[in-house]
Order: structure tokens, then C-alpha cells, then sequence
């Protein structure tokens, strides 16, 4: 098993689960509506059931989401309730360079008065939104108190590949998982979420931790994982690049392809956090 970041290429077939791959082009268009699809809804049901939402609740959504959720909890929400969005489209933000992406992500306000919201629900907020703690403080002004933050939370540092890379001598795989390291760091360390949200005065309620599986299917999608930029992280290639020089990076793109034409497809499984909190209310600590 080869050490990537924290990120494992080995050799088996995990169970099969569900995917999501985000297309880089239109040769793989539609394999990431189909996959999305699956991914999302499984991230939209634990997300939602931590909100509990009710009728007449006003909901507000922040993140990275192509509506769906914001749609599911204005369904339960009902007529008498109301929900505002402040969404970023996750198929947009795959595509942005790392310096649009900061730009448009900087800053988070929501236009609700203090304590207007029953809930706030948030997909990926640590990977799409540069001020997380800025974020949460923003979730907790507009809670009412006893009030509920539910989000979910992709740890990309933990990501494990289930795949054996031909090509590569160990210590270029070590300079590379080091490289890859500092990179999701920088993006999303686990423990970021519940202390911006322990800095804005919410209560953890639950945390769990749930593996998700997806596969890459041949030499197209493999092509356009290598180039994904997944929440303004730097691509597989950039990363190769940085640790390893242009020739290291071609090799490492080859040994992918290569391997992806030996096993048609490769699997890898992130760790997903789902973390619900509360706003305390009068007499309560914080």
C-alpha cells in the first residue's frame, strides 16, 4: 500500500457504493450527473434529518449546493415557511481557478435579521468558504436561540485511493504524499468545522463520520479526476507537478492511465463529516 498524503493507493475492490465524479468536460458529462446525483442525496438526507426541519421554519442555506437542498428544505419548510440561499453551485466551483475561487467565496452575508432563522444547513462550508469562522459567526447571528447549524463536510486530507501506481520509487511517493498533505490542509483540516463553530457560540448536538465511495470508470474520467480542482485545492497533476517536476508529473499521469486501463475502474473512499449545532439559548453556556 503506497502512502499518498494521507491519501492510500492499494491494490482490491472495496464494495461497490456511491459516486460522484465532478467532469471536467463533456466527455465525462454525463457520468457526473449520474454520479452526483447519488452523492448528493445521500449528503441531503443525513444533512436534513440533523436539521429537523418543520413547518413554518425559515431555513437558510450556505455552501456549495445545485439547489437540491435548498429545494428539499423549502419542501419541508411548507408554505408557511421560507428559505434563503446563499449557495455557491458545487459544479461551478469544481471548475474555478484556486484565485477566482477565493474571490467569490471571500465573504458570507446572509440578509436575515439577528435570530430570524429556525436553522441553517451547509454543505462543504470549510472547503468553499475562505472565512469559515466568519461563516459561523454569520450562522449563529441570524439563529434564533435553540436554533440548529447542520452541515456536512468532506475531509479530502483523509482521502484514500484504492489503486497500485506502477512507475513511481518511493521516495517520489513520499514527496508527493508530503505535498499532498500540506495541500488539503490548507483547505480543510477535520477539526476546523466544530471549533469555528465552538468560536461563534454553537453547541455541538452529533458528529458522525461516514465513508463515501466512488469510482473513477476508464481513461476519460481518470483524465478528468487528475485535473479537478476540488475545492480550490490544486489538482492530482499540480500536486505532481510541485513535488515532482514536469517529467515526474507526466510519469505520475501515465501510471493513472495505465491503471486505468488494467482495471477499468478505481474506487476511492472519502471520510464525510456530518456535525449538527445548536444555538444556546438564555442561561444556556456557550
Amino acid at each position: 500500500m503506497t502512502t499518498h498524503g494521507e491519501t492510500f493507493h492499494r491494490p482490491g475492490t472495496p464494495p461497490l457504493s456511491r459516486s460522484r465524479q465532478h467532469a471536467a468536460g463533456p466527455a465525462v458529462a454525463n457520468c457526473h450527473d449520474r454520479a452526483a446525483r447519488m452523492a448528493e442525496t445521500r449528503n441531503q438526507v443525513l444533512v436534513l434529518a440533523g436539521a429537523r426541519i418543520r413547518p413554518g421554519d425559515t431555513v437558510a442555506t450556505l455552501g456549495a449546493d445545485d439547489r437540491q437542498l435548498a429545494s428539499e428544505a423549502a419542501r419541508r419548510a411548507g408554505p408557511t415557511g421560507r428559505v434563503v440561499t446563499m449557495d455557491l453551485p458545487a459544479h461551478l466551483l469544481a471548475t474555478l481557478p484556486v484565485a477566482a475561487l477565493r474571490a467569490v467565496s471571500e465573504t458570507v452575508a446572509v440578509p436575515l435579521e439577528d435570530g430570524a432563522a429556525d436553522v441553517v444547513v451547509s454543505r462543504s462550508p470549510a472547503t468553499y468558504l475562505t472565512d469559515l469562522q466568519g461563516v459561523l459567526r454569520e450562522a449563529a447571528r441570524v439563529l434564533r436561540p435553540g436554533g440548529r447549524l447542520s452541515a456536512c463536510q468532506p475531509v479530502h486530507a483523509r482521502r484514500r485511493y484504492h489503486v497500485r501506481l506502477h512507475g513511481l520509487a518511493p521516495g517520489e511517493m513520499a514527496a508527493l504524499g508530503a505535498r499532498a498533505r500540506a495541500g488539503a490542509a490548507e483547505v480543510f483540516a477535520a477539526e476546523r468545522l466544530s471549533a469555528a463553530a465552538a468560536s461563534a457560540g454553537l453547541l455541538t448536538e452529533s458528529s458522525a463520520v461516514e465513508d463515501t465511495v466512488r469510482q473513477l470508470h476508464g481513461v476519460a474520467e481518470v483524465e478528468a479526476h487528475l485535473r479537478l480542482r476540488d475545492g480550490g485545492a490544486l489538482t492530482l497533476l499540480e500536486h505532481a507537478a510541485a513535488a515532482l517536476g514536469t517529467r515526474g508529473a507526466r510519469r505520475y499521469r501515465d501510471a493513472w492511465l495505465d491503471a486505468a486501463r488494467e482495471h477499468g475502474t478505481i474506487s476511492y473512499t472519502t471520510p464525510v463529516m456530518y456535525e449538527t449545532f445548536r444555538k444556546p439559548g438564555p442561561g444556556q453556556d456557550g
